[in-house]
This record gives structure tokens, sequence and C-alpha cells, in this order.
């Protein structure tokens, strides 16, 4: 038998590192995995810092929860069966491996970053190397998609959809990115989503569209090509049973989205779930 197991570096990442090492599941093994540290404790020695074990009859091990871009120590032996103790009583150590760790991936952090400045040589290094942060919401339920949406960011909408982002995903209250644009005005993103599959019908957890949003936020250019679009004008949310109009007549009195909503066909007798109508003056008498 050899002197020592010989043992084979396999993947690592910027926090694992699998070891693998030829064995007849009748010998224990130990393999030790260290930090190497940047001065020996003593001539001869190899710097060890012990950090991770593994003792057993199996012949491959990954060692987890690592430092990214740092240098490891990998160093096996064999345990005499009267000696099983991590410590003390085994045989000699094998020369250590050396290997590093990968450095760390992108966060989504700096996706949201290079989002925020429109930087796109920067968007797409960064879903090149950790593409799992294409849907990470920021601190306000926001992913990278629905903030480029927010803001009308065309090229950047683009790039991240071309990655693989959801134009679908939803956050915690049931916001898609179609919602945020149409309450922030955006059309130019909003024709991008459609262009992409997206649907008028999906609401958000209190039942409203992307209509209710629209109108929510006063656009009433961007609410006549939506309906023009296809878009249905007299949806109700599932709180009040509101309508769009419903809506611009209890809470932001705005008279060119409600002349749209009415041009457009909303119900001016509509009632709500209180069984009021919430009516909005003689606007539907009036001519666009």
């Amino acid at each position: 038998m050899a002197m020592f197991p010989s043992i084979t570096i396999g993947k690592v990442t910027y926090n694992s590192i699998e070891v693998s090492w030829e064995n007849d599941k009748k010998t224990l093994h130990h393999i030790q995995i260290s930090k190497a540290r940047s001065s020996s404790p003593s001539p001869g020695a190899p710097a060890l810092d012990p950090l991770t074990n593994y003792q057993g009859y199996g012949n491959s091990h990954v060692f987890k929860s690592l430092e990214p871009n740092t240098e490891y120590l990998c160093r096996s032996r064999f345990v005499d069966g009267s000696q099983q103790t991590l410590g003390h009583g085994a045989a000699r150590w094998s020369q250590p491996n050396h290997v590093f760790t990968a450095k760390e991936p992108p966060s989504g952090a700096e996706l949201h970053k290079a989002v925020a400045r429109q930087d796109l040589d920067q968007v797409r290094k960064i879903l090149s190397e950790n593409n799992s942060v294409v849907e990470v919401m920021d601190k306000f339920g926001l992913t990278p998609l629905m903030v480029a949406a927010q803001k009308g960011y065309i090229d950047v909408m683009e790039t991240l959809l071309e990655f693989g982002a959801d134009p679908n995903y939803f956050n915690s209250s049931g916001k898609t990115c179609m919602m945020i644009s149409c309450y922030s005005g955006q059309e130019e993103p909003a024709k991008l989503l459609r262009e992409r599959g997206v649907e008028w019908g999906s609401r958000d957890k209190n039942g409203l569209t992307s209509v209710h949003w629209a109108a929510d936020g006063g656009h009433d250019d961007l609410l006549l090509w939506m309906l023009k679009d296809g878009a249905q004008v007299d949806l109700e949310d599932t709180y009040n049973g509101w309508t769009p109009l419903m809506r611009v007549a209890c809470l932001s009195g705005n008279d060119e989205v409600a002349e749209v909503l009415i041009a457009k066909g909303a119900d001016v007798n509509r009632t709500d779930k209180s069984r009021k109508d919430r009516a909005y003056g003689g606007l539907h008498e009036r001519p666009l």
C-alpha cells in the first residue's frame, strides 16, 4: 500500500473544493483542507491552519463554506483502525496540494448599480460570470428588469432579456415589469414587453392590472395606446371591486385620464362591491 492516499483536486468554486482519492473501502482515510498562511510555524512544516477534515471510507468529499480567492492546502493520510481519531497517533501526512478558490461572483447589488448607470458592458460582464443574479431584487422589491422598465432604459432591458430575465416575473406584492412601466408612464418599455409576449391581464395581489396602474399614474397618452392595443378598460380590482375609472374618481380626479377611459368604453354607471357607482360627474357627456 502507498505511504499516503493519492488525492485529486476536482471542481473548485469560490467557496468549495472537491477532493477525490482511490480507496478500497477497507482503509480509513483522513483528508484535511486548511487555509495557507504567509509564514510557517516551524522550519520544514507545512503552513496549515486547520479548517475542515474528512475521515471515512469514501473516495471523495466536497469541502464547503470556504473563502473566495484564497489559497488552501490539502493533505491526506491513512488512519490505522486502532487509531481512528483526527489528532494523535495516526500516520504521517502527505505533502500538501496547493489550491486557490475562485473569485467570488458578482452580486445582485453590483448588477443593480450597473443598471442604474446604464452600463451595458458591465451588465453583460456580470451576467456572463453569474447569471443567477438576473432576478435579484433591490431593497424596494424590484428586479433589474423592473428598474430598467421604470426608468425607460430600453437598451438595458434588451440586454437583461437576452440573459434570461423573465418579462413576466412578479415581486412579493405581485407587481410585474409591465405594471411598474405603466405606473411610471414608460410607453416604449411597455411596447417592448408586449413584443416579448407579456399580456395585459396580469394582476397584483390586490387585483390591480396594468390599466389600473397607468390610470393611477395619470398617464392618459399611455392609456390610450394600451386600450387600443387590447387592454380591457373595465376590469375590477379584487379589494373594492373598482375599475380604473372608479379609482380615478375616488383617488386622483384626473380629468384627462377619465376622458380617455370613458372614450374607450368605461362604464360610468358601474357599481363597486358596496354597490356605489363612484360616478365621474358628467365627463361621459364631454367630447374628446
